[in-house]
């Protein structure tokens, strides 16, 4: 079915094509995506978007191995993997040539280390996921003090280690993110500037909205009252379960969320954002429902019907450029059907010039 519905996956793939044909480095996005970029442009070159999209898969996969990893760790239920693998973002871009599932592979991957206490290894993981996508820079920042101060704070080899890990983690972002940037004046004013359009769509109350309306559609609506009404109900169990041998993963879960809401909530643009905190819900959900493990697999399956079709609340002014909604209340499009009706248009493309063509439809954002 092609490479996939999201613009971005256009964007580099023309990137290394020109950079050959020029010599010249254009990033698909600032402030630069090299790591995705060459690996796509690599493995595109060996057999298309049918061995890039299986990269996506491979990577997909991974990420629920360490994931299942952590989990028997704590004794919890193996079904809460389930809440990862039927979200119907995970599915789409585990089976498209994008970077989200890699960065969120090297990151469980480098979560699972640390609890390890392989600390380079795990620098060397959560270095690649923050070089895949920047956005996870902070999240690993704070898991990294996390560890410090409450894991490992006594082990003065694990400390020397844990500096040098560090020090890993900026090598491996300055490789991927300076060296290929022609710093002149104009690059260097833009290198971390955002895409967020025009500054009259980001009123606070519309960054309210985006941010809120866009957590309701990365779960599905129903769904994600639904998940609202379980988190509040079996909050109190989370005491229960704070022993010292569970306290290092459930502050983990609870501060990449936080984090990670925080950092959505700067930039509330597209729902793939939201990624990160999908394994890290799955585990305070499994600590809460650990006795009824039937309620993490149908939550799971509400998820995935939501990405077939989904109630919708509002309506904005502009697809993908909003300055106001208005309420409507019907069912469309979920985001899974969306990608594929999406995708079945796009299977020939290659090339960001062939997706801007009036046939291609942007995708449910």
């Amino acid at each position: 079915m092609g490479y996939g519905s999201d613009v971005d996956t256009y964007r580099v793939l023309d990137t290394w094509s020109n950079f050959l044909a020029t010599n010249d480095y254009i990033p698909s996005r600032l402030p630069g995506y090299v790591i995705h970029e060459l690996g796509t442009y690599l493995i595109t070159r060996l057999d298309g978007s049918v061995l890039s999209n299986a990269v996506s898969l491979l990577f997909s996969i991974l990420t629920c191995i360490f994931f299942v990893k952590i989990i028997k760790r704590f004794s919890l239920p193996v079904e809460s993997v389930l809440l990862i693998i039927l979200n119907p973002v995970y599915l789409v871009h585990s089976t498209s040539t994008t970077d989200f599932v890699w960065a969120l592979c090297f990151f469980c991957a480098g979560i699972y280390l640390l609890l390890d206490r392989k600390i380079i290894g795990a620098a060397i993981a959560l270095g690649f996921s923050s070089a895949i996508r920047l956005s996870y820079g902070l999240l690993i920042f704070v898991v990294l003090i996390l560890f410090l101060f409450v894991y490992i704070r006594k082990d003065r080899k694990i400390i020397n280690l844990f500096l040098v890990a560090i020090g890993l983690i900026f090598l491996i972002n300055f490789l991927a993110y300076y060296l290929p940037v022609d710093f002149t004046e104009w690059r260097l004013k833009s290198f971390f500037h955002v895409s967020t359009g025009d500054q009259t769509l980001w009123s606070p109350l519309m960054r309210v909205g985006r941010w809120a309306y866009k957590n309701l559609l990365f779960w599905g609506i129903p769904t994600a009252f639904i998940l609202i009404g379980l988190i509040l109900n079996k909050a109190g169990t989370i005491k229960s379960q704070w022993r010292s041998q569970n306290q290092v993963i459930l502050l983990c879960a609870l501060i990449i969320l936080f984090f990670a809401e925080c950092t959505f909530f700067l930039y509330p643009i597209e729902i793939e954002y939201l990624l990160p905190i999908l394994p890290f819900t799955a585990i305070v959900l499994a600590f809460m429902y650990k006795e009824k493990r039937t309620v993490l697999i149908l939550l799971s399956i509400l998820m995935l019907l939501n990405g077939l079709y989904i109630i919708q609340l509002a309506r904005p002014d502009v697809a993908n450029q909003a300055s106001s909604a208005k309420l409507d209340i019907s069912i469309t499009e979920g985001y899974l059907l969306s990608d594929i009706s999406h995708r079945i248009l796009l299977r020939d493309c290659d090339s960001r010039e062939c997706y801007s063509a009036p046939i291609s439809q942007p995708i449910l954002e």
